[in-house]
């Protein structure tokens, strides 16, 4: 018996790989990387959405329901550690500063609720 649970349990390997998407539309994804991908359903945390646009790269993690787009590659030189910045491929953006502070598509708002333009 514990033999077979030591085999059953060596054939659940999970693999990811990393592509590029190669088309997105509403809840759909393609990818090409070390193999294709079509129609991949893409997971973010609860209350963040997106679609990732074309030539990004995403990470595909192989699951028990399929193939699944999990995220895509950051580009963390923007940011602290410890901040966060939501941004769409348009240039809108959002960044929450460790300060408190707040950068909203060109404006800072203080912790304290002060506007303030600011050059970028």
């Amino acid at each position: 018996m514990w033999l077979t649970k030591q085999l059953v349990q060596k054939e659940k390997v999970i693999n990811a790989t990393s592509a590029k998407v190669t088309m997105s539309d509403k809840n759909v994804v393609c990818t090409t990387g070390s193999e294709e991908h079509r129609s991949l359903s893409s997971y973010a945390p609860y209350g963040v959405c997106s679609v990732p646009p074309m030539g990004t790269q995403v990470l595909i993690l192989d699951s028990e329901i399929g193939s699944v787009c999990t995220g895509t590659l950051c580009d963390s030189r923007q940011v602290q550690s410890g901040e966060l910045r939501l941004f769409s491929q348009g240039g809108a953006y959002i960044l929450l500063k460790n300060d408190g502070d707040i950068l909203l598509n060109g404006l800072r708002i203080t912790k304290d609720g002060k506007i303030i333009e600011v050059e970028e």
